[in-house]
């Protein structure tokens, strides 16, 4: 491949990763599952069930709760203006269709959900509507996460901890007997993000210089794999943070994240090629796939360097690692390759040399 076909073909790579990538909905940013990371962290802190016979817990950092019943009665759970919203038991989930809080959570900007349902409605009986099968309910409720401005005591010491929602309540029925979940919403400190900035800046330096002067297609192939591997494994606890079945979580980075798929596919070519000293065909994969897990796990989720809560099954300092490893080495790789076939095809010339003729004297 000569020096323009290669330059002509990463720029046409990294126009259409960029595309991809600038199209995406800010409200879908992060990689997997539309949750961003935060400073306010919401928790149960106990759960009115005498009959000992619900399983709940918080997911996507507060932002829905999953509710298990084990009984053999109905629980109903009370919307934000008092009324039956949500049932889950034996006979599986239903909604309220006459419920306003049904009606406020599925409102998303520019998405038109119809018209609200009619007061005099919302007030009388419900109108239950099957949803699903099973007996484990999860759904979106505004009363467990924190929105609004930054309270006043944040504003005076961000530097400290504060209990910015001492109790939300989430009121439960089963038949006539008053249930609850209860917790609060606490403001944690950041991280300083200067020591994960740093780490990313020395790792793209450092895969800047391993792949320019070593000049061996198994260092961008060793690069490129790790890459790759890091990523796999951001994207799954990042959807692990949702719940459900591993086949779910499978599902959620399908649907969620189609560029990180896309690029493991593309690094796993480039790993394909470059061990065949195809060095040309993987300079194209692997820099189209760096790019593009730079960007869309890197960029998107780099909010996590300098929040406290992060959506993800890992640990937080895991987490940002991975964040900042993907900035670092996939920018570090991208960047390079770029430079590589804008110069030519030296970096090919050191991964293979063509055999030199030989004459044959008789």
């Amino acid at each position: 491949m000569n020096r323009a076909r290669l330059a002509r073909s990463l720029a046409a790579i990294a126009l259409v990763a960029g595309g991809v990538v600038a199209t995406t909905p800010p409200a879908d940013a992060h990689a997997v599952t539309g949750v961003q990371a935060t400073n306010y962290k919401s928790e149960i802190v106990g759960v009115t069930d005498p009959a000992g016979q619900l399983d709940v817990r918080l997911l996507d950092l507060g932002r829905r709760i999953e509710l298990v019943n084990r009984g053999p009665t109905d629980i109903v759970v009370v919307g934000y203006a008092g009324e039956p919203w949500l049932r889950v038991g034996p006979r599986g989930v239903f909604e309220n269709t006459y419920s306003n809080s049904a009606y406020l959570e599925r409102q998303r900007p520019g998405r038109p959900t119809g018209p609200p349902p009619d007061p005099t409605k919302a007030s009388g009986p419900p109108h239950w509507r099957r949803t699903g099968d099973g007996t484990m309910l999860v759904w979106s409720d505004r009363r467990t996460r924190f929105e609004g401005p930054t309270p006043d005591q944040v504003l005076r010491a961000r530097g400290q901890g504060h209990l910015v929602v001492p109790r939300w309540t989430v009121e439960l029925r089963r038949g006539d007997t008053a249930l609850a979940i209860a917790g609060r919403i606490s403001y944690v400190p950041p991280p300083n993000p200067l020591p994960w900035a740093l780490f990313a800046i020395a790792l793209f330096a450092a895969t800047v210089l391993a792949v320019r002067y070593i000049r061996w297609p198994g260092v961008l192939g060793h690069c490129v794999a790790v890459l790759v591997a890091v990523d796999v494994v951001h994207s799954f606890a990042n959807a692990a943070v949702s719940g459900g079945s591993l086949v779910t979580q499978a599902g959620n980075v399908l649907r969620g994240g189609p560029v990180s798929v896309l690029a493991w596919g593309l690094g796993v070519g480039a790993v394909a090629t470059l061990s065949q000293r195809r060095t040309d065909v993987g300079i194209i994969l692997g820099g189209s796939a760096a790019l593009m897990i730079a960007v869309y796990s890197g960029v998107t989720d780099a909010g996590a360097l300098a929040s406290s809560q992060v959506p993800s099954a890992l640990s937080p300092l895991l987490s940002r690692g991975s964040v900042a490893l993907s900035l670092g080495l996939g920018f570090g790789i991208a960047v390079e390759l770029a430079y590589e076939g804008m110069r030519g095809p030296a970096f090919a010339a050191h991964g293979h040399q063509p055999r030199a003729a030989t004459t044959v004297r008789g």
